[in-house]
Formats: C-alpha cells, structure tokens, sequence
C-alpha cells in the first residue's frame, strides 16, 4: 500500500509540474481516496480493497498526465 500512495504523490508533483494536473484534479483524487477508506473503514472490508481504490487513482493519474500516450516495446 505505501508503493501506491507514494506512486499517486509522485504523480501529482508530476502532474502539477508539467502543468497537465490542476488543483482541481488532486482535491477530487483525493476525495476519491478519503471516501475508499473511510468506507474500507467502516465496513471492515480487508485493506487490500483499499490499494485497488488507491491503484486505479494512480492508473487514471497516469492516463491523465500522459494523455494515453503509453507505449510499451
């Protein structure tokens, strides 16, 4: 869990950096990831729920800030 919430800070520097992210952006992924864990929370759900809450942020983040411009060789 820690690799993904360190993953998702380094894509908001990034993002912010090469000015694809706005505030805007990292107040909603936030959000996002405040509501998966107050819910994880809350219903006593096991945590590895929460890294998959916390991973697909990072995978839109990412889409985000690259357009989808990924390529793989």
């Amino acid at each position: 869990m820690i690799f993904a919430l360190v993953a998702m800070l380094v894509l908001f520097v990034v993002g912010l950096w090469l000015g694809e992210l706005r505030w805007l952006h990292i107040l909603y992924a936030l959000i996002v990831a405040l509501l998966g864990f107050v819910a994880f929370a809350f219903f006593g759900w096991h945590p590895a729920g929460y890294v998959v809450v916390i991973a697909a942020i990072d995978i839109v983040l990412i889409l985000v800030i690259f357009k989808g411009d990924i390529s793989l060789r």
